[in-house]
């Protein structure tokens, strides 16, 4: 076995989930322990193990057969493949990754299982249309995970609840969807992990479901809380969708010259980086509402 692998893969994973030393090793070690671990210059305990295992929200047999193998390598490379996937709505592509690595034994953590359900569950609504189906294999891979009821959620549940609010949305369940949003952003608040593009993600679906309830106030207060952590992290994701939200909420709100100021700035924004079809959403949304 090689011990070292072990040490290398903790800081992998911790670089991964943005964290430092010193946030690793709180409430397990010390961080110069975290540091020795990492260089392999010594092998943790395996309560200490445990607990690492636990804060990276990975199987603590994973480690070991990182330590055996660097299939962990193949493993995170086809994940990254089915993010990606979504991202670019290749559901099909989804579909087809996810029930060839279901028969892959590398695949066999729980960790791993709930990954793949939650994906299939996503990819079997837009392939099939089968709602009651996706919820149930997206619920399934929710609790896959909760052993404890009151145990603090893990970043991967999140996105779960992410996707579950999504699908609520698109099915027309909108308070359904409003409430997993809302119940997903505070649990994220309760852990001590960064998870800033969720959190816009989020921002962004429940703008979404409570500007078709009419919740025209508390959905501008969202887009406005997505705007300003777009701009704190210099980043265009979902910036021109947030305020195109917003630009819809103040029209609602009777706040013309916010709501041509907010649509303008989307309009501008899909514009740079040339998603034309949203470009023309807005401008058949602008001609609609400001006439000429």
């Amino acid at each position: 076995m090689n011990d070292r692998l072990i040490g290398e893969n903790i800081k992998m994973l911790r670089e991964k989930a943005g964290m430092s030393q010193t946030e690793l090793a709180e409430s397990i070690c010390t961080q110069a322990q975290i540091s020795r671990i990492e260089k392999g210059e010594v092998i943790p305990l395996s309560t200490t193990l445990y607990n690492i295992s636990r804060k990276l929200e990975i199987d603590m047999n994973e480690f070991f057969n990182m330590a055996n193998y660097r299939r962990f390598d193949y493993i995170d490379t086809v994940k990254s493949e089915i993010r990606k996937a979504i991202r670019d709505k290749e559901y099909e592509a989804v579909y087809e990754m996810v029930k060839s690595e279901q028969k892959n034994g590398v695949f066999a953590s729980v960790e791993h299982e709930q990954f793949l359900l939650w994906h299939e569950g996503v990819a079997i609504y837009y392939l099939k249309q089968d709602f009651d189906r996706s919820i149930e294999l997206l619920m399934k891979a929710l609790y896959r995970t909760r052993q404890k009821t009151n145990s603090l959620y893990s970043s991967t549940e999140i996105e779960i609840m992410n996707s579950i609010g999504i699908i609520f949305n698109e099915k027309g369940e909108l308070e359904l969807s409003v409430q997993y949003y809302e119940q997903a952003l505070e649990e994220m608040h309760k852990i001590q992990k960064k998870m800033d593009l969720t959190k816009i993600r989020l921002y962004y679906g429940l703008t979404k479901s409570l500007t078709s309830l009419g919740r025209y106030r508390e959905s501008f207060a969202y887009c406005k809380k997505g705007i300003s952590l777009c701009i704190y992290l210099e980043s265009f994701y979902l910036l021109g969708e947030l305020h195109f939200q917003a630009g819809i909420n103040c029209f609602h709100l009777r706040q013309f010259k916010r709501s041509m100021t907010h649509l303008n700035k989307s309009l501008l924004l899909f514009d740079i980086m040339d998603k034309h079809d949203y470009v023309e959403i807005i401008k058949e949304n602008m001609n609609e509402y400001f006439p000429v």
